[in-house]
């Protein structure tokens, strides 16, 4: 059998296997455990006190999840409308509908949780914020909200922000500004101060799918349309001149901040972590897959406590940031085999093309000719 030019890319095509196995071990963070979560979809959750307080269509369901071990159902509530959010303030929690208006559960009694409030809105509201005694609303098909939440009992609107935008589904507050985020008409920075009265501040001409502010820094899921298109940090120092600091170019519907790091999960797929102590070059640190056979495109499905992550796709899953463990993933198990293969269909062409010249009248005659010609040759050297 002699090497061939076919042989040779054959057996550089099957030592490549290994090497496609080590390029496709992934680092990702290591899960703790998992809470079944088996009659409704999630649409938010809030870690506190060794409590996570998951919201998910008609339901708010409170888990001890103290010791990630032993976790259960402390208790559940179930709601008149269609839960696509969740924000808690003290003792209170606040589930926004999508067919209007909100409900507030009182949790101070984990095992008995109670409805204590509504309030009934004619207008889509996707997301609710709550900052002192006052929830800051989203309307889909007009702008900001803003409603006095003293007395549950007795809810009222107090003040409006209204230019008739539409798309609009996410608000975040930080002091007297409020970020109203609209899916086709950018991200509105208004004046709170006077919450009779609000004033748009300034503009950001990019379209919202999520909205986070820590310290006049804004965290923006973007969106072109129904497809997700990024994140971008931008500097609200100057709420006039909001300043790009930076970009990720990672598709996400979710956003969360927690110290010098933002989790960003991206749909059906994974969960990836940056480090954003340097504003301007993010560094991506960490991931964790999650196959998941729903989109979770509403709501807020990712938190982050301590040393933990709190994840909802089909189920909670607690995930460790401070523990790493190596994995081949499907995808690069595929693709190692589809190497050696083709590595060893190019072995057997080489080893069948030998054959088949053996075989030949041809191949003998050049045998022939070869012996004879080494014969005469022998004879003049003689």
């Amino acid at each position: 059998m002699k090497f061939d030019k076919i042989m040779i890319i054959g057996l550089v095509v099957l030592l490549l296997s290994p090497v496609a196995i080590l390029l496709s071990i992934n680092e990702h963070f290591v899960l703790e455990n998992q809470y079944s979560i088996t009659d409704y979809r999630s649409r938010g959750i809030v870690v506190e006190n060794g409590v996570a307080y998951i919201a998910g269509d008609n339901v708010l369901e409170a888990v001890s999840i103290d010791d990630p071990n032993f976790m259960f159902q402390f208790g559940k509530i179930e709601t008149q409308g269609d839960i696509v959010g969740l924000f808690k303030s003290g003792n209170l929690v606040y589930l926004p509908y999508e067919t209007g208006g909100f409900t507030i559960i009182d949790v101070t009694n984990v095992l008995n949780l109670i409805s204590v409030g509504n309030y009934s809105s004619s207008s889509t509201i996707w997301d609710i914020f709550v900052s002192g005694t006052k929830a800051y609303l989203p309307v889909a098909d007009a702008g900001l909200d803003i409603v006095d939440v003293t007395n549950p009992s007795n809810i009222s609107l107090v003040g409006s922000y209204h230019d008739g935008s539409n798309g609009t589904d996410r608000i975040f507050v930080e002091g007297s500004i409020a970020y109203l985020g609209e899916a086709s008409n950018g991200l509105k920075i208004i004046d709170i101060s006077n919450s009779s009265n609000p004033q748009l501040l300034g503009q950001y001409d990019k379209n919202i799918r999520d909205i986070f502010v820590k310290d006049n820094i804004a965290y923006l899921a973007l969106t072109d349309g129904l497809e997700f298109s990024g994140v971008e940090i931008v500097d609200m120092e100057d709420p006039t001149d909001p300043k790009l600091l930076s970009r990720i170019e990672i598709p996400t519907y979710d956003i969360f901040v927690k110290n010098e790091f933002v989790y960003i999960p991206v749909k059906y797929e994974q969960l990836v972590v940056y480090d954003i102590s340097k504003l301007e070059s993010p560094r991506r640190v960490g991931q964790y897959p999650f196959p998941s056979k729903y989109p979770v495109s509403r709501g807020n499905i990712v938190f982050s406590l301590e040393n933990r992550i709190y994840l909802c796709t089909q189920n909670l899953n607690i995930i460790n940031q401070e523990l790493t463990k190596l994995d081949l993933s499907d995808n690069g198990i595929r693709t190692t085999i589809l190497v050696a293969f083709l590595g060893v269909i190019v072995i057997l062409i080489s080893l069948y093309r030998d054959r088949s010249e053996k075989n030949s009248i041809d191949y003998y005659l050049k045998l022939y000719k070869a012996k004879k010609a080494k014969l005469k040759h022998q004879d003049n050297i003689q």
